[in-house]
Order: C-alpha cells, then sequence, then structure tokens
C-alpha cells in the first residue's frame, strides 16, 4: 500500500536533517521502520536534496523518487501485541488475557505468539513499567508549551466592560527550564502560530523539538496508530525547521516540565495581577515579560546560577538559528471545490481558477490583501481580496477562449472598449445603449461594429473619424458606418465647385442692367 504522500514528505524531511535514525523517524511519523528504511534508500539513490524536492507538486515528487521492489528475504517475525492496548483493555470488567490473545491470533494468525510467550511477554512488559526513569533531554532539543488554565481578562478602556479573556501560552526549554511567555486573544491556530515566534524571538533560535498538548490547533489527530498534524501548524513547522512531536493522551509525565512550568506562570505572576486591569494584549504582554524575566534570572537550590545563565550555557548555543524570513501568518483553507463555472468561494465573494481545474480539490492561502490558490502544492491563482457580498473577481486569463469571446461581447466590456477607443466612440455607443425601445438592436450594432474593426485592420484614429461623422450626419447604422469608414469620406471636407464661364456676345454682364433700370427712370 501506498503511502500518503504528506507522510513520505515529512519522512524526507526528516531524513534531510541527518539526526534522527530510522526508528526515530518511525516513531514520529508512526510507520515501520523498515518504510523509513526504504524511503532513505529511494531519497539517497534519487540524488535530490529536500531544498530541490519540498516545492514540487505531488506527481513530479514521486517522479523524482526512483521506484524500488522491495525483497522478503526472511520469514516475517513474530508480531508483538501493543501491551498498552491490552492493559488497557484488561481494565475491562469481566475481560481475560486469554480472551484478549484469541483476538490477538484470530488478527495475525500464525505470525501471532502462542498464548504461553503472549502471557510471559506480557509480564515482562508489566515488570519494566513498574519502573521509574528521570528523563534526560540534550541541550536545545525540546521545548515543551502549553497554555495556562487560568486567564486574564481584557477590558474596554471607554466601557470598563470585560472584552475578552487573554489566554496564556508557556513554553518551558528541556535542559534549562527556561520559561517563554505570551498573551494572546483565543487558543486558535493564528494565536498558536503567533505565540510561538514570539516564543523563538525570546529564545533567540529554534529547537529541535516542540512537544504541545493534543490541542486542536496542534494536532488534529492522534490514536495508537496515526497522528496528523494541524496543516498550517506543519507548514509553519516546515518553515522554521522543527520537528512537532505531540505529547500522549493521559501521559502527563511526557510533559512534566510544561506542567511544572504552567504552576510556576500561575502561582508568581497571573496570581501576582489578580487585581490589576489591563486594557491591551500589548500592556499585558509588557507586565509578563518583566516577571518571567525575574523568575528566570532568580537563584534557587534548584537553579544556584538562575534559568537565564543556564539557558545561555546550554539551549542557547544548540539552538537553530531563525529563518532569514519571517512566517506570514494567514488563514487557509483545505479541500476547497472549484465549481462549474470555474470559481472557489472566499468570504461570499467569488475568484475564478483556470478552466482546467473545474471540480477539482485546491487549497487556499489568505493574507491580508492576497488570496492564493494552489493545487496538489502547485501554485494556480491569486487575486487581490475584494469585500463585495456575492461579487466575483474573475481573469480573462482563466476562461476558454468561448467564455473570452463572449465576455468580449458583454455590456460592460463594450463600454470599456468605446472608452479606450476614444470619445466619439464613446459617444455612438452611450447613444446605442440608450435607445430603450430597440436596446437589443442598439448593443448588436456596437458588437458588430466591434468585431468588424478588429478584424478589419482600420485603426482606432479611423473608427473614430468615421463615427465623428456619422454622428454628425445622423447616420448611426452598422452599414452606413461601416460604408464611411471605408469610403473615407470624412477624410477632406467637401469644397464648393468655382468655375470660371467663358465671355461671348450673349453676356451681357453687370452694365447692362443698370443701363436697364435707368431707362425705366
Amino acid at each position: 500500500m501506498r503511502i500518503p504522500y504528506e507522510k513520505q514528505r515529512e519522512i524526507i524531511r526528516l531524513l534531510s536533517t541527518n539526526k534522527l535514525s530510522n526508528r526515530e523517524i518511525a516513531r514520529i511519523v508512526h510507520v515501520s521502520h523498515n518504510t523509513v528504511k526504504l524511503l532513505r534508500t529511494k531519497f539517497m539513490k534519487s540524488g535530490e536534496t529536500w531544498e530541490s524536492i519540498s516545492s514540487l507538486p505531488v506527481q513530479e515528487f514521486y517522479q523524482r523518487l526512483p521506484k524500488t521492489t522491495k525483497k522478503r528475504l526472511h520469514e516475517p517475525r513474530k508480531h508483538m501485541p501493543d501491551w498498552e492496548y491490552i492493559k488497557q483493555e484488561l481494565s475491562r470488567k469481566n475481560m481475560t488475557l486469554e480472551l484478549l490473545w484469541q483476538e490477538y491470533r484470530e488478527e495475525f494468525g500464525f505470525n501471532g505468539y502462542s498464548y504461553s510467550w503472549f502471557v510471559k511477554l506480557f509480564n515482562q512488559w508489566c515488570k519494566v513499567q513498574k519502573k521509574s526513569m528521570k528523563q534526560f533531554y540534550n541541550a536545545g532539543e525540546f521545548l515543551f508549551v502549553d497554555f495556562c488554565g487560568q486567564t486574564i481578562p481584557i477590558y474596554d478602556a471607554k466601557t470598563n466592560m470585560e472584552k475578552f479573556k487573554a489566554q496564556i501560552f508557556v513554553g518551558v526549554m528541556c535542559n534549562s527550564s527556561y520559561n517563554v511567555i505570551h498573551a494572546v486573544p483565543d487558543q486558535k491556530i493564528k494565536s498558536w502560530i503567533e505565540c510561538h515566534i514570539e516564543a523563538f524571538k525570546q529564545l533567540g533560535g529554534v529547537p529541535q523539538y516542540i512537544m504541545p498538548d493534543n490541542l486542536k490547533a496542534a494536532v488534529i489527530k492522534h490514536t495508537r496508530s496515526e497522528i496528523i498534524i494541524q496543516k498550517d501548524f506543519n507548514e509553519f513547522a516546515e518553515h522554521y525547521n522543527f520537528i512537532v512531536y505531540p505529547a500522549r493522551s493521559r501521559e502527563p509525565q511526557d510533559k512534566a516540565l510544561a506542567e511544572k512550568g504552567v504552576q510556576i506562570i500561575q502561582t508568581q505572576i497571573l496570581a501576582r495581577l489578580r487585581n490589576q486591569r489591563f486594557y491591551s494584549l500589548t500592556e499585558l504582554n509588557k507586565e509578563l515579560y518583566i516577571h518571567n524575566q525575574k523568575i528566570n534570572e532568580k537563584q534557587t537550590k534548584t537553579f544556584p546560577m538562575g534559568r537565564t545563565q543556564l539557558f545561555l550555557q546550554t539551549d542557547k548555543v544548540a539552538l537553530s538559528p531563525l529563518p532569514e524570513l519571517p512566517f506570514e501568518i494567514c488563514e487557509r483553507k483545505y479541500d476547497v471545490r472549484v465549481n462549474e463555472f470555474g470559481l472557489i468561494e472566499w468570504n461570499k465573494h467569488f475568484y475564478s481558477v483556470p478552466h482546467q481545474y473545474v471540480h477539482c480539490l485546491v487549497d487556499l492561502k489568505v493574507t491580508q490583501q492576497m488570496i492564493e490558490i494552489t493545487h496538489q502544492r502547485q501554485f494556480i491563482a491569486q487575486h487581490l481580496l475584494d469585500d463585495q457580498t456575492g461579487g466575483h473577481t474573475i481573469s480573462s486569463e482563466h476562461m476558454t477562449e468561448t467564455q473570452r469571446a463572449y465576455k468580449e461581447l458583454t455590456l460592460p466590456y463594450l463600454i470599456e472598449w468605446a472608452e479606450k477607443t476614444g470619445p466619439y466612440t464613446t459617444e455612438f455607443v452611450q447613444k446605442k445603449i440608450s435607445e430603450r425601445r430597440d436596446f437589443a438592436n442598439g448593443i448588436r450594432t456596437v458588437q458588430r461594429l466591434k468585431q468588424w474593426s478588429n478584424q478589419s485592420g482600420y485603426t482606432s484614429e479611423d473608427l473614430e473619424s468615421a463615427l465623428q461623422y456619422a454622428i454628425k450626419i445622423n447616420a448611426l447604422t452598422f452599414d452606413r458606418i461601416k460604408s464611411i469608414i471605408q469610403k473615407q469620406v470624412y477624410g477632406n471636407p467637401r469644397e464648393t465647385p468655382t468655375t470660371k464661364l467663358t465671355l461671348h456676345h450673349n453676356i451681357r454682364g453687370a452694365d447692362y442692367f443698370n443701363i436697364n433700370k435707368l431707362g425705366d427712370k
């Protein structure tokens, strides 16, 4: 069975760090260590690097990795039961070890242990579990993170009423127990990422692992067989190059340092601030940083030199550097289906995508000004955000040839074309669309004129001159305008002909009439 693309990508990212063994990676991603070994072999044979392969679309990603056949050289070993599950099931009423063994054999058949071995191995496992061991970490290896259960209200400066309750984020370094702290308005993904950005700023670097609790902003699913990290947080982890290692459910010893850090913050900082009123997060965070710095610098029996000094000597030097470009906090939406018109919807406004992606699933990345659309990690479109409810932002490049030709004959486009061409074209179009009794024929006349002018090769100046003349003589039908521009009757104004008359005996001249007038008198 093919491993999902996202898991393969995560395995390769972890392999590229050259810090983890196959088994360590297998535990993080929840796959077999043999699967990691196979993917390591394919990755090394490909000659690719994480930088060259990380931004590839799905199909090209698969093409870059050579295909290998996995040969089975030996008979498979017996399948080791999940003793945690066995122990949990045994706590149920009327459950027996023999019944659990029968279910185990039904699932794995001859690849499972016999009942006697099953019982023996289970008893050995139980003896090991009774022993406790202090956990040791390498410098800069883990940052344990969590939110305090206690909150601090933020008030409105004008009404003096409570606006919201600030959530207090706490991070504790594994080796020095150095604390970082930051207040945010909620526990949503945007605030969750903001907390980590601020934590890394306070630390001056990035640890190898982040161990969160199983809150929704960090972990979508965490079972015995699978861990699904929230996609935005996973992309954030890629940007800062750290590994998300969620704590196990109902295993408080995994994040004991985080629990201790939360307790210290709540008793030594939040309790002190219980009677103070804060009117902004900036004001609250400033106060939190001052008190947290005092805790980190305080010398105790456990920390004779203080947490800050110990951090600088151990964890600080082992942290990875911060990335050159900060992570852009944005909103994301995944698996959005493109409708039959080639549009996707965001915040009740519609945006176009190239027509070949109709009915496909795409991902949206929305910043303060732009919306970016990708398909299988490949960029396909972007638009400026528009807050017009029910509006449409459509790019002509995304249309089919038929759609594009139709759009060019719509009224808004005809008006735009006329305004670009010149004032007489604009006046002509306005006259035609103002004929309400014959509106359809008026629009058709403009459409025919536009199509013909584009195909005939006449310039905008020719069209403007012809329409100026046509408006003057009120000849506004398509055939008359076409005739005017073809014959170019507008080119030279007509002059009145002057012909010299030849003198002969029949021409009397002006004097003759004067004589007659005198005779009459």
